[in-house]
């Protein structure tokens, strides 16, 4: 997928730089570009990397960072509020100061999992964003460069990680946020990478008292994961994960640990052009209950404290679900 965005860019390009006297407009889409009649589209992007940021319903990544930056919100009497970070007296903004100025309840960290700050942190989300989770991280030392880390909401409740603690969640993207002249931040540039699982530690309790899942910002790494069965992706019974798998490769590895009672597990998948596969953990194909390696759904026995490995082979866009055999 990435590939091929690269490779239409550079055809256009070439086009716009081979053909003379043709003009260009120049805008941001998610992808699809829609230049006035007559003239050749280009595709350009607000920042670097924000090409690669998944768009599908309630995952806008792109959106949800626009609204932490420079959000707007409209009361019953029809009066707007920018709630964003270039708002100084921003709920996010005077959050951040006291964190960073308050020894006593002093924190890098301001996350979408922050158990105390929900309501305030709830108005930064709306329909298009709704599934996806947020960390803004400060560290001392970095000046005005603020890391806004944004994942899909699937990390689990209190005290209830759905990856355990140190297993690498994938993917988190990571924006790098800047003061620009004229003192305002911007979105300078957006990384793809994973991170390991970790509690939030909130200013007031730490993560002793009310543990929610988050991510160890400061362990992130650019990257992918997924390419071999040494970085499968961790996933977890009750979840669909999408796949994105590469032109080159066509193959995704993930692993799951069956943690409790043994129990039996149905994977299955919608997409016609996909095949599923099923290890153990010696890389062994499981004996299933129903169906067959290869096809878009099986069922088989999980043991308990168990690592298996599920390979998702086709469509360059494959969804999966993990779940519980009825």
């Amino acid at each position: 997928m990435k590939t091929m965005k690269r490779t239409i860019g550079i055809i256009l390009v070439a086009l716009i730089l081979t053909v003379g006297g043709v003009s260009a407009t120049w805008f941001y889409s998610m992808g699809t570009a829609k230049g006035a009649e007559g003239q050749i589209p280009v595709i350009s992007f607000p920042w670097e990397g924000a090409e690669e940021l998944p768009n599908q319903a309630g995952e806008d990544h792109k959106q949800l960072i626009d609204t932490i930056l420079s959000g707007v919100v409209t009361d019953g009497n029809g009066s707007t509020t920018n709630i964003g970070l270039n708002n100084p007296n921003s709920y996010l903004a005077q959050e951040i100061a006291s964190r960073t100025s308050n020894w006593w309840f002093s924190s890098d960290t301001l996350g979408s999992m922050d158990y105390w700050e929900s309501s305030d942190i709830n108005k930064y989300f709306d329909l298009d964003t709704g599934e996806l989770a947020f960390l803004l991280y400060f560290p001392e030392g970095e000046g005005d460069t603020y890391y806004l880390f944004t994942m899909t909401d699937n990390l689990g409740g209190q005290n209830d990680p759905n990856v355990p603690v140190g297993e690498y969640i994938y993917p988190v993207y990571r924006t790098t946020l800047e003061k620009d002249a004229e003192g305002n931040y911007q979105a300078t540039m957006t990384e793809e990478g994973y991170a390991p699982s970790a509690y939030y530690s909130n200013p007031i309790t730490g993560s002793i008292f009310v543990k929610y899942p988050s991510i160890n910002p400061g362990s992130w790494r650019a990257g992918t994961r997924g390419d071999t069965a040494e970085t499968a992706v961790y996933t977890f019974v009750g979840e669909t994960q999408t796949a994105y798998l590469d032109t080159d490769t066509n193959i995704k590895y993930y692993k799951t640990e069956q943690l409790s009672a043994r129990s039996v597990l149905r994977l299955s998948t919608t997409s016609t052009r996909s095949s599923l596969h099923i290890y153990d953990t010696n890389m062994e194909e499981v004996t299933l209950q129903t169906g067959e390696q290869g096809e878009r759904e099986m069922t088989f026995v999980a043991r308990a404290n168990t690592t298996y490995y599920i390979v998702v082979i086709g469509d360059h866009y494959t969804t999966f679900t993990l779940e519980t055999a009825s």
